[in-house]
């Protein structure tokens, strides 16, 4: 073996002096910069991920659609008008300008008038009247039956069983529950309707039969003691076909159909109020909405009615009273004037007359009005404190007239007293009389609160679900968990993708990047269909002119460079581990020398499971373990290949001792005689951190060349291999990265150009790199 390389031939260029630029300190590395270009690299390498989680989205927002249960919207538009509070005022009209303001009217309250439509006292009468306690309900197939009975049954018979399963409904089977009479402690309990030919059926609970019943007609039965009653109105179902049947408490269906109704003032401020009811039937959902308003509108009708006679009633028993009252003070009133013989009233006698008459009637309205209210409110409550302070201010004023009176003649003021009993018991009887009438009129014209303005129609499509909102809103959520996940894939991937990271980690130079090759790829996927192993087809020869062999040319110019500190000629090239690419790189690289010029041997050291005679279409024998093992001479193991100046020696027959027959002279000797024949010796051997074979073979090569793939290593790995070749007396030269994949907007990022120049550091996609198929 000799101790130094031979010097380039005269024909070789000399080598240019181009400094290298040196790999970026930790310092120079801009972690917290956000690479925009590196993020969309992420979002195409994962581009499969995103897409099937975004179909996995179409596909479970189309399923919810199917699977979600339509529900259908009618309105009631209504209008509430502002009134007093209540008929007594029918007789209270007037106006004090005495300063105790008007008695105070009472408005409508819009939020009350809500809360009263969706009271029980609304609902359970719109419960019983709609029978909305009672579910019948057709049996479907688990999972798909209901979705197949809802989206995909037309017509309006009952459509025939699939499956075989004759107790499920497919669709088109409609029942109409008219009456389930049975004792409070049956509420919420299922029964089984069972239909038979006929318009018969059968009722069971679990696996008891309870009754058997014919359609239309009241059938009974009993259950543990207990009697039950059902009714069914119609049936439309195949026979077989099973019903579920249930009534519900009262209780519970009114809080759920709370649920189901709101009630809004539409516009704000306009007492126009929408009364909306929500259900799984568009027609019962209109009936809802209705029935509500209806019921409401009675129980306000009723109401007022009602309290019309209250007040009708305390008035005509007011009326006998006062009746009495006039005829009393008519007849003092006359009696005393014939006592005291014809008296003329004085003008200002008259006045104050007239002017006590007036409060007087004021004041009995009043008392009236308060005695009504003290049936309602009590006495601290705003209304009839506005009537005290009313009739506070009267009293005042009725004690200045006294006064007053007190200044007239005794016979004016006895004469002024009796016509005043007289004036205000007739005006206040006559009062009384027309209120009375007026009351009477106004009840038999009772109207409520409430103008309806439209009434509620059946809604023809369901408000809910929507298909585009169900499955935009899924398919959204697939494409951004498909983007999380890419992300995530990317985060929790430890692959070294960047050079940088191994000549900064390592402190050795990674003289080349290797594209990926689609072409090769392609190729290796149509051999396998064919069920072949390889063809003979070699990239550096097939496809010259492609861009990864462009990378082999950079390499080449590098090795140039590197082989000058070279103890010999012999080029060891491994990996840390199988399938990283170097019988590819081998192969190819040893081509491309051989096409530039140079005479090159290639040599399969992977005596365990050597492979490369297949890529050249040679058999594995004669081979180096057939030299080792002395059944064959130098000469005859070396063949030439199709590429002119590029010669191979395969592996041979599988030994048993591969790393004995490496360690021994005739290896050493063998590779010493290849150095006056060959430019270049490359040893393509087996992984270094597999067997000890790659550390025997670099003890007896100038150059080790380690082989690694982008995204497939984590740094220790790299590290240890690094040591396990040291340890063994080989100091790796550098490395190698192959599959390099393109990243958008920066090509591949190779390394090197083939110009014997240098280009920058590319940059680098984080996604787990394709396998070339190759090793």
């Amino acid at each position: 073996m000799q101790d130094s390389v031979k010097s380039p031939p005269m024909d070789q260029p000399a080598r240019p002096m181009i400094d290298r630029p040196a790999a970026p300190s930790p310092a120079m590395l801009d972690d917290d910069a956000i690479d925009i270009g590196e993020l969309f690299d992420v979002l195409l390498r994962h581009k499969w991920v995103i897409i099937l989680t975004t179909l996995l989205g179409l596909l479970i927002g189309y399923w919810l659609y199917l699977k979600a249960v339509p529900k259908y919207a009618a309105t009631t538009v209504l209008q509430v008008e502002y009134q007093s509070a209540g008929y007594g005022n029918a007789f209270l009209s007037f106006l004090s300008e005495e300063g105790g303001g008007p008695v105070m009217m009472e408005k409508v309250s819009l939020a009350a008038e809500m809360t009263v439509m969706k009271s029980r006292s609304v609902l359970l009468p719109v419960v019983r009247e709609l029978k909305l306690d009672l579910v019948a309900r057709p049996v479907y197939f688990p999972v798909i039956g209901e979705v197949v009975a809802r989206h995909f049954h037309s017509g309006t018979e009952p459509a025939p069983a699939l499956f075989g399963s004759q107790r499920y409904s497919w669709g088109g089977d409609r029942i109409q529950l008219g009456a389930l009479d049975l004792p409070p402690t049956w509420f919420g309990v299922p029964f089984v309707l069972v239909t038979e030919e006929g318009g018969r059926f059968r009722l069971r609970y679990e696996q008891e039969e309870i009754l058997t019943g014919q359609v239309g007609e009241r059938a009974r039965g009993q259950l543990g003691g207990d009697s039950i009653e059902v009714f069914i109105s119609y049936l439309d179902a195949r026979p077989g076909t099973e019903f579920t049947l249930m009534r519900r408490s009262e209780r519970s269906v009114v809080d759920q159909l709370r649920q189901q109704i709101s009630i809004n003032e539409n516009p704000r401020g306009s007492s126009v109020l929408e009364v909306r009811a929500e259900d799984i039937s568009g027609v019962r959902a209109a009936e809802i909405a209705n029935l509500v308003v209806e019921i409401y509108l009675r129980r306000s009708i009723e109401q007022k009615s009602e309290e019309a006679d209250k007040t009708l009633a305390y008035m005509e028993e007011q009326l006998p009273q006062l009746r009495a009252r006039v005829e009393d003070a008519e007849a003092r009133y006359n009696n005393y004037r014939l006592d005291q013989g014809s008296i003329d009233i004085q003008h200002e006698t008259e006045n104050i007359l007239n002017s006590i008459v007036e409060i007087d009637s004021k004041l009995f309205t009043l008392q009236q009005e308060r005695e009504e209210l003290r049936q309602q409110y009590k006495p601290a409550h705003p209304k009839i404190q506005s009537i005290d302070r009313l009739t506070a201010t009267l009293n005042e004023r009725v004690g200045e007239l006294e006064t007053a009176m007190m200044s007239l003649p005794v016979t004016q003021q006895e004469v002024l007293k009796l016509a005043r009993e007289v004036e205000v018991s007739s005006q206040l009887f006559s009062q009384l009389l027309n209120s009375i009438q007026e009351l009477r009129i106004a009840k038999a014209g009772t109207v409520g609160d409430i103008q309806v303005i439209d009434t509620a129609l059946p809604a023809l499509r369901p408000f809910t679900p929507s298909r585009t909102k169900t499955v935009g809103i899924a398919v959204v959520l697939g494409l951004f968990g498909g983007v999380g996940l890419a992300f995530l894939l990317a985060k929790l991937h430890q692959g070294i993708e960047n050079p940088e990271v191994i000549e900064r980690e390592l402190g050795l130079p990674v003289y080349g990047s290797i594209p990926h090759s689609e072409i090769q790829k392609r190729h290796a996927k149509a051999m396998k269909k064919q069920g072949k192993h390889w063809d003979g087809f070699l990239l550096a020869r097939e496809q010259p002119e492609d861009v990864v062999i462009e990378s082999f040319r950079s390499l080449r110019t590098s090795l140039h460079f590197l082989m000058m500190e070279a103890s010999n000629r012999a080029i060891l090239i491994t990996g840390p581990r199988a399938g990283v690419g170097k019988s590819f790189v081998s192969l190819n690289l040893a081509a491309v020398l051989a096409q530039g010029g140079k005479q090159v041997l290639l040599i399969d050291g992977d005596l365990r499971r050597g492979h490369l005679n297949r890529y050249l279409q040679y058999p594995k024998t004669p081979g180096l373990s057939d030299y080792l093992l002395a059944t064959q001479t130098r000469e005859a193991i070396i063949r030439s290949t199709k590429i002119p100046g590029l010669d191979f020696i395969a592996c041979g027959e599988r030994p048993s001792n591969p790393s004995e027959l490496l360690l021994t002279d005739r290896f050493k000797t063998l590779i010493a005689s290849f150095e006056d024949d060959y430019d270049f010796v490359f040893i393509d051997a087996p992984p270094a951190l597999v067997v000890a074979d790659a550390g025997v073979i670099g003890a007896s090569t100038g150059t080790t060349l380690l082989v690694v793939r982008e995204g497939m290593h984590h740094i220790a790995e790299i590290d240890l291999t690094v040591k396990w070749l040291q340890q063994g007396g080989v100091s790796p030269r550098g490395f190698v990265m192959n599959d390099v994949q393109p990243r958008q907007g920066y090509g591949y990022g190779y390394r090197y150009s083939y110009r014997y120049g240098y280009k920058p550091y590319g940059q680098y996609s984080s996604y787990t790199r394709r396998a070339k198929d190759e090793d």
